[in-house]
């Protein structure tokens, strides 16, 4: 017979009926109280029904075994809520980001952003913070986290900077820069050299809205508001006709001399004479060119006798012009050598070049005083004095090695024999050309006899070569040897009689048809 599952309330109902009226009033006493708790944060109603204190408590989902009738009671546990505040921190105007939602312990929440255009002055919204003073957990908008306790977001900020402009400040250090909110600026206005005579001084502010410390110093301070500052100096002067003007004088770079000294005291309007170079100013390599109010010449010119109104205070600077010198290059063998026209002070280089057969030695200032960069080479420079230069440079002759004379300590035997023989076989040519001839060779044709005479002349002639060569390098007053180095000479020369004397004494062939 299948089982029957029963839902009951409690099994305990029956009594209640059995409570005295004492005790429904006290039930209803408690019953109102619990749900007065039920309205505060983080509470619920604890149960709908209590169950036995042995009970089996089964959560969605599980499973049991049933035997027979059984009873489930529901069972309600309390569980806390939290709420999300957010906090401006300090703001000046928007409104704070409001979260109206109650999360369970657990839930997920998501951080809002800046929707209420929350602002402050000199500072910008840089996300929420756990903490005021952002040492606790830093997020930005979306970001999310789980909530297990009531949490206050902070706003954050970070401080602005902005720009200070600084006009008519006459000093390196203005004060003029970058500056965050509510730092204290320092700003200087120098000091205005051209006013001899000053009024009075104030700073204004141009733009900006900031309250200075002390308007009429030229050194004050204002606490930077949230906008870009422009400050003014406001320099006032006035002229007074009893402080008269001077005209001073000075060198400007002179080596010598004195600067002119006007001692007039000129009312405003006055006329001035320029005075000349009366206390003979010099400088160094360069001449006097009158009087500007500039030092670089770039002011108003003015010369001896020249006239000007003043209305204050003038100097006048000497003026310069730089002088030109020649520069002589002596024994260069380059067609650049250097040489020509420099002024005082400039750089210049001068070659000596190359010499055949010589080696260059060194440069010797002739004229001038001028010291070299190496007076040893032949490529080198200096700095033009306020002089002419001559320099020369030097050469050293190579030496050459001289040539080594033959050996002539001796003379030689042999040349002496081939020389003698040479003329005997000369001599005996001729005897056999004129008087020793047979009677073929007296009727042998022309071109033979012309041939004869050819190599008889040719005998005649080495054998003169031989006794010129012998006696031109041969000295018999010397020790005698065998042979030198003119040997090969008198051999060869000998040879060539003999052959030609060859050709002499051969034998007169026949004709024959």
């Amino acid at each position: 017979m299948p089982s029957i599952l029963c839902f009951a309330r409690n099994p305990q109902h029956k009594q209640e009926r059995r409570i005295s009226r004492f005790g429904k009033r006290l039930v209803s006493l408690v019953l109102a109280l619990l749900l007065l708790l039920s309205f505060s944060p983080g509470f619920l109603p604890l149960r709908l029904n209590a169950a036995p204190v042995d009970a089996t408590v089964y959560g969605v989902g599980s499973t049991l075994s049933i035997s027979g009738d059984t009873n489930l009671n529901a069972v309600c546990e309390a569980k806390a809520v939290y709420t999300l505040t957010y906090d401006g921190n300090s703001s000046t105007g928007g409104t704070t980001p409001v979260d109206d939602k109650v999360y369970m312990s657990g839930s997920i929440v998501v951080v809002l952003g800046n929707t209420g255009n929350l602002e402050r002055t000199g500072y910008t919204f840089d996300g929420w913070n756990t903490a005021a003073n952002g040492s606790g957990k830093a997020y930005n908008a979306n970001d999310t986290f789980t909530i297990d306790a009531n949490v206050t977001l902070y706003a954050q900020w970070t401080v602005n900077s902005y720009t200070v402009t600084v006009n008519e400040s006459y000093t390196s250090i203005t004060g003029a820069g970058t500056y965050q909110y509510g730092e204290t600026v320092t700003i200087n206005a120098g000091t205005y050299s051209v006013f001899l005579y000053l009024d009075s001084f104030e700073w204004t502010v141009t733009s900006g809205g900031v309250t200075l410390a002390d308007s009429k110093s030229a050194t004050t301070t204002f606490v930077m508001l949230a906008n870009d500052v422009v400050v003014t100096a406001v320099w006032s002067l006035i002229i007074v006709d009893k402080f008269p003007s001077y005209v001073k004088y000075i060198d400007n770079g002179s080596t010598s001399g004195i600067a002119p000294i006007d001692d007039k005291e000129y009312a405003s309007g006055a006329t001035a004479v320029v005075l000349g170079n009366i206390g003979n100013l010099e400088r160094t390599g360069y001449t006097f060119d009158g009087w500007n109010t500039a030092a670089n010449g770039s002011g108003k010119a003015y010369n001896a006798n020249d006239t000007f109104t003043i209305d204050a205070n003038v100097t006048l600077y000497a003026q310069w012009t730089v002088n030109s010198h020649t520069v002589t290059v002596n024994e260069s063998y380059r067609s650049t050598t250097g040489a020509g026209t420099y002024q005082y002070g400039e750089p210049l280089t001068i070659y000596a070049g190359t010499r055949s057969g010589y080696t260059f030695s060194e440069w010797t200032v002739t004229a001038g005083g001028v010291t070299l960069a190496d007076f040893n080479c032949v490529i080198t420079n200096f700095v033009m004095p306020a002089n002419d230069v001559v320099v020369t440079a030097n050469w050293t002759q190579i030496e050459r090695e001289p040539e080594q004379p033959l050996d002539t300590d001796y003379w030689a035997l042999f040349n002496l024999i081939l020389c003698i023989l040479g003329c005997v076989l000369a001599l005996g040519c001729i005897t056999r050309f004129f008087f020793w001839r047979g009677k073929k060779e007296r009727k042998s044709g022309f071109e033979e006899k012309k041939a004869k005479t050819f190599w008889l002349v040719m005998v005649i002639l080495f054998a003169i070569a031989g006794v010129v060569v012998f006696f031109l390098t041969e000295d018999m007053k010397l020790t005698i040897r065998w042979v030198d180095v003119w040997t090969i000479a008198n051999l060869i020369i000998f040879c060539v009689v003999v052959a030609c004397a060859t050709l002499i004494f051969r034998k007169t062939k026949r004709n024959t048809r």
